[in-house]
């Protein structure tokens, strides 16, 4: 009666070893997958976010610009209303 009893220990521990092998097997084929379907979305986005960026700093620096510009005609305009008004001494 114990022969049966060890044959069935041994086909479960058999049966529940190739279910873990099968299990580590699906879990790096998906994880597999994943990493390429992400390398590939990294591929294809990074281009256009490197054009952002770039398309940003040129922003930056043309509000600074306009900042500057704008700075710069405030106090001309500033130093006219002074030599026009009577009371500048």
């Amino acid at each position: 009666m114990s022969t049966p009893i060890i044959v069935i220990l041994i086909v479960t521990a058999l049966l529940t070893f190739v279910a873990f092998v099968v299990l580590i097997w699906s879990v790096v084929r998906s994880v597999t997958a994943v990493a390429a379907d992400v390398t590939d979305l990294r591929d294809r986005v990074l281009p256009d976010l490197e054009r952002i960026q770039r398309d940003a700093d040129i922003t930056s620096r043309e509000l600074d610009q306009v900042g500057t510009s704008l700075e710069r005609l405030q106090e001309e305009q500033q130093v006219r209303r002074e030599r026009r008004s009577p009371g500048s001494g």
